[in-house]
């Protein structure tokens, strides 16, 4: 079953039950508030109106702060949400009598509302561990100012951060000067798990906002991308996609992160390319 229906033992779901398994809902009793919890997949839990009084409002609240949807069912009579429940809670109520379509709607508007909480979640989490990484690899990057065996701190910097992030793809810029004194960037170093066999060209680029390295060195931000072929319209940085082309690789999600040294200056820009769920995972 992809859905969860939490309902009372007060509550029949009657002739509305053949609907809801065809719907691929699962219904399940719940006596007690300590039984009301959020299942992986999206719950709605139905209150009925004589059960009110068994489950506190901060039970209803946490079981919506922690994803789930809430289907207020009414008394006879009762033509309003009632004073006693904050309608911010409720996803849906249903007055009475209740027809099927009137409930199926309800329901579905739950499920609506606890999808839209449960992707939020995975998205502050998502986030959160993206802000752990970066930490992670800001640190690593500041021994790039202090390291004097510079090739070998290079590869470790790379493997490690692609290892940190599970990431199939990574590469590696040094900013440097040229000879007219500008600053500029030095691709150094690459590595493609599910590409090998192809060779690392070593060549330079400005430092400015027309590419994705270029832009995280001048404005010492990290730019976190869902799809690099389908950027925002109004970015100023674009993909390069020769390497794809060449290869036959698709690059998708980037994380890149600008590479300070203990002064917080740019030193250096670091890729890392499709995130995957097993770092041993052929793309």
């Amino acid at each position: 079953m992809r859905y969860l229906l939490l309902h009372t033992p007060a509550w029949d779901p009657g002739s509305v039950r053949p609907a809801l398994e065809g719907a691929q809902i699962e219904m399940r009793e719940t006596r007690l508030p300590r039984d009301l919890a959020v299942d992986e997949r999206p719950t709605v839990f139905v209150l009925d109106s004589e059960s009110r009084s068994v489950f506190p409002l901060d039970v209803l609240r946490a079981f919506v702060d922690a994803g789930g949807g809430i289907v207020a069912l009414g008394r006879n009579g009762e033509a309003d949400v009632p004073p006693e429940i904050p309608a911010e809670l409720l996803s849906g109520f249903v007055r009475q009598p209740a027809g099927q379509r009137q409930l199926l709607v309800a329901v579905r508007a739950g499920y609506r509302e606890a999808s839209a909480r449960m992707e939020t979640a995975r998205a502050r989490s998502e986030a959160a561990s993206r802000s752990r990484e970066i930490g992670e690899l800001t640190r690593i990057g500041v021994a790039l100012g202090t390291e004097r065996d510079v090739k070998t701190l290079l590869d470790l910097i790379l493997t490690q951060a692609r290892r940190i992030t599970s990431s199939d793809a990574g590469s590696l810029y040094l900013v440097e000067l040229s000879e007219q004194g500008q600053r500029r960037l030095r691709f150094r170093l690459a590595q493609t798990y599910s590409k090998p066999e192809a060779p690392f060209v070593e060549f330079t680029m400005p430092v400015d906002r027309a590419s994705l390295a270029g832009y995280a060195a001048v404005t010492g931000e990290p730019l976190v991308i869902d799809d690099a072929y389908f950027l925002p319209p109004d970015v100023e940085y674009s993909i390069n996609r020769s390497f794809d082309e060449r290869y036959g690789y698709r690059t998708k999600s980037m994380l890149v992160i600008p590479m300070k040294d203990h002064r917080d200056e740019v030193i250096g820009v670091l890729q890392l390319i499709n995130r995957k769920r097993n770092f041993e995972m052929v793309l």
